[in-house]
């Protein structure tokens, strides 16, 4: 997914975090345990034309350069490598990275970004917002409304988005960001994170960061009766 949002949502929360249960980490600049993931009853879109591999995968050459720096600028996480699980279905890793880590991430990949998938090893990394977020609701936290809700929010679905990676909906952005929003309370449930909450957040997402306008990760069938409607049968949303 890209960071663009979450740098300037980050830099706003710094002073809209004294209100909940504990103070919210400081951000970066810059989802009974429920396992049974939702998949559609229609066919996905075709990979976007011309696009060689969605741009949160990292390509072979890339993601050897990354793997070089990740023991020194990152943390394994376990928890949250067991709650992607839930969308994945498989044993994977997950990487917190620092902030001048991920300055160094983001130069091998030659673009902002706020997760990384590598499908070679099943490993996620994952940009210090988004680890900070979940690990906010982690915490016992569960901001309502505003910049902190939607913080919270952003961390849950970058942390789905780049498991969904390791489905076989993986290779299409627009697949993955949609299935990400509506399959983030899966991810939630499994972290013990409570599962009606985590489904006001996904549509917080929906409602205020879902890229509709961008050509690589928003789609006009993303939405309650589209293609990409993971439960076509609810008029739920997401």
């Amino acid at each position: 997914m890209k960071g663009v949002f979450a740098l300037l949502l980050a830099t706003s929360l710094l002073s809209a975090c004294s209100s909940s249960q504990t103070a919210a980490p400081a951000a970066s600049s810059a989802s009974s345990h429920s396992t049974t993931v939702e998949t559609t009853t229609s066919s996905a879109p075709p990979t976007q034309t011309g696009q060689q591999s969605p741009p949160d995968v990292a390509p072979e050459h890339a993601i050897r350069a990354v793997r070089a720096i990740e023991v020194r600028f990152s943390k394994l996480d376990p928890r949250l490598a067991d709650g992607i699980r839930a969308v994945s279905g498989i044993e994977s890793t997950v990487r917190c990275w620092t902030k001048p880590g991920w300055k160094r991430l983001e130069k091998i990949m030659h673009r902002s970004l706020s997760g990384l998938a590598d499908t070679g090893v099943y490993e996620i990394h994952l940009h210090p917002f988004a680890c900070q977020g979940v690990r906010f609701l982690l915490a016992g936290n569960q901001p309502e409304s505003g910049d902190e809700a939607l913080f919270v929010a952003e961390g849950l679905v970058v942390l789905t988005h780049e498991g969904t990676h390791f489905t076989s909906a993986g290779s299409n952005e627009a697949v993955v960001e949609c299935r990400a929003m509506q399959n983030a309370h899966l991810v939630a449930a499994r972290l013990g994170i409570d599962e009606d909450y985590a489904r006001h957040l996904a549509r917080l997402y929906w409602e205020q960061a879902y890229p509709r306008n961008d050509p690589v990760y928003g789609s006009p069938e993303c939405r309650d009766g589209g293609i990409m409607d993971v439960n076509p049968d609810s008029s739920d949303w997401p």
